[in-house]
């Protein structure tokens, strides 16, 4: 049905963002719980980097994955993609490794407290950068703090999770919204003889 799937096309073409600096191509619509961007097809949501393989590369073979060679499920540019089994999977994973810095040997999901996984983490900066979701609201869907999401943002934590798929310009506008929408301190009130009269915190 080629009217068809010119119409998934068109459709697939307006909801990515390609980055220079990496060669990624980031879907820009809300991905799943796994991080894969998602496209609606016949009242079914389907992965969008499954759907970008088919446009670009061909037939899938149902017995196999489609896997990314970035490591970055929301990713749906064809270059970064190829037909895997699951163990092909696991093994790329580990080659790449989320590597394992030496002054840290237990990043991420290695560590026995950490209550996030690598893509959690992919996740967040996503939907932060790209979605326009505050530290905040982002707290409210994952088991840590305020303080916790924007010490990912700011690299304190997680640090090993690749972030060359973040487009510099998109991160320098996130920051500017996040600098705007920023709560004013709530100034400080004296109730004198006068009346109340607004003070600095230093003249506490």
């Amino acid at each position: 049905m080629p009217d068809k799937k010119i119409g998934i096309e068109t459709r697939f073409h307006q909801k990515y963002i390609p980055v220079t600096n990496c060669g990624c191509w980031i879907w820009t619509d809300a991905p799943d719980k796994y991080g894969y961007g998602r496209l609606q097809i016949g009242g079914k949501a389907v992965k969008a980097h499954r759907i970008s393989y088919e446009i670009h590369k061909g037939d899938l073979d149902k017995n196999k994955l489609v896997c990314h060679t970035c490591d970055m499920p929301i990713c749906v540019n064809p270059d970064h993609l190829y037909l895997g089994t699951n163990q092909d999977n696991m093994d790329d994973m580990v080659r790449r490794n989320r590597s394992v810095p030496a002054y840290n040997p237990h990043p991420g999901e290695l560590n026995g407290r950490a209550v996030l996984t690598h893509d959690d983490v992919v996740d967040i900066l996503y939907k932060y950068y790209y979605l326009g979701e505050n530290s905040g609201k982002l707290s409210e869907k994952y088991p840590v703090t305020t303080s916790g999401i924007q010490s990912i943002l700011r690299g304190k934590t997680w640090k090993h999770v690749d972030r060359v798929w973040i487009d510099p310009t998109v991160k320098a506008n996130a920051r500017s919204v996040a600098n705007k929408n920023r709560k004013k301190p709530t100034p400080h009130i004296r109730i004198t003889k006068k009346g109340p009269i607004q003070i600095n915190s230093k003249n506490k």
